[in-house]
């Protein structure tokens, strides 16, 4: 992912769009959070919807799952908005390596740095988290391990809204965006080592 591009718009005076006031986009941010809005452009050329915080704001306010998740935030200050914007960015710096079902068969190709996407049919990617651990075990598992006990071996970090980043169980993460329909899996075409943890 480029640079922030700023939006500029023809009814505003100061060339920049703030508040950010789109919450049928990217509800979870929160209404009240001030912000722009940019373009940023993806390795394939395509242009998608960014927010870049104010710099007065605090930390947590300053990105949400799709900066953390892409490492957009850490290294140009904006995140990338849900839905169509997300999924093209996936896909375009991304390769997937997998659906959710059976999530033991994914389990064998993750590494840490991996990107996990939620999905509902309504709104499209609703959420992304990166995976920091799977255990050396995960392509022997046996007959008796159930999905649950699966999901609780993959260890994530995430970041909800304006919520501080944390690391949790998968299954955790599952539980919280259980409206998602569709789990996929992804890893960055210049994957190194998670490249958020800067």
């Amino acid at each position: 992912m480029g640079p922030f591009i700023p939006s500029i718009t023809l009814t505003d005076p100061n060339k920049i769009t703030s508040p950010i006031l789109e919450s049928t986009v990217y509800s979870e941010i929160g209404d009240e959070v001030p912000g722009v809005l940019g373009k940023a452009m993806t390795s394939r050329g395509r242009l998608v919807k960014v927010w870049k915080a104010n710099p007065d704001n605090q930390l947590y306010d300053k990105y949400f799952c799709h900066g953390h998740s892409l490492g957009t935030y850490r290294r140009h200050g904006y995140s990338v908005f849900s839905g169509k914007d997300i999924l093209a960015a996936l896909e375009d710096d991304c390769d997937e390596i997998g659906v959710f079902h059976p999530p033991w068969e994914v389990m064998k190709l993750l590494i840490a740095g991996d990107i996990i996407s939620f999905s509902n049919l309504e709104q499209g990617i609703i959420h992304t988290v990166v995976v920091v651990n799977v255990p050396w075990y995960a392509g022997f598992l046996g007959a008796r391990q159930t999905k649950k006990d699966t999901l609780n071996e993959i260890m994530v970090a995430s970041k909800k809204g304006t919520n501080l980043e944390c690391v949790k169980y998968l299954s955790s993460v599952r539980f919280t965006y259980s409206c998602a329909q569709i789990i996929r899996f992804w890893r960055a075409r210049r994957h190194t080592f998670w490249q958020t943890w800067v």
